[in-house]
């Protein structure tokens, strides 16, 4: 009996440990860059976009308009005492990866379209915006989603 509660155990901690990989694999897959519907990462950009980062879980400013194919910085101020990251992307798929990040809140993600600042920190992410369209940017430690957040990037 001991034997197979051990099997059991085992069976789990591998069963978790693969749907961590296959996410993992999942969310990282989104980010061909070549179907991208927000565009590309950017080598050199036309101007810098300062957010600030808080710990009233806001992004200031919470609404960006950039013109359409403008490569820009958007530098990422930390002026709380948690960590913060901001994740760029479509509303819908942010939600369904701030669900997983509730699974594994210490997840890093090495993807040009995202960043993380601990305190004071300054973090930089470079776009180009090729699409028009609404898109966001969310910090998805947990709680943090849910809190509000968010905010908007408006490509005309």
């Amino acid at each position: 009996m001991e034997e197979r509660s051990m099997l059991t155990k085992l069976s789990k901690l591998v069963l978790a440990f693969s749907g961590l990989v296959v996410s993992t694999c999942v969310w990282s897959s989104g980010s061909h860059h070549a179907h991208d519907p927000m565009g590309e990462p950017a080598k050199t950009t036309t101007r810098t976009i300062s957010i600030r980062m808080s710990d009233t879980m806001r992004y200031t400013p919470n609404v960006i308009q950039i013109k359409r194919g403008e490569a820009v910085t958007l530098a990422f101020k930390n002026e709380g005492q948690l960590k913060h990251e901001a994740v760029l992307g479509q509303l819908d798929e942010l939600k369904k990866h701030a669900e997983l990040m509730k699974m594994h809140p210490d997840m890093e993600h090495d993807d040009p379209k995202s960043i993380s600042a601990k305190a004071g920190e300054t973090a930089l992410m470079k776009w180009k915006f090729t699409k028009a369209g609404t898109f966001y940017i969310a910090c998805l430690k947990p709680g943090h989603f849910e809190a509000g957040m968010r905010a908007q990037i408006v490509v005309k």
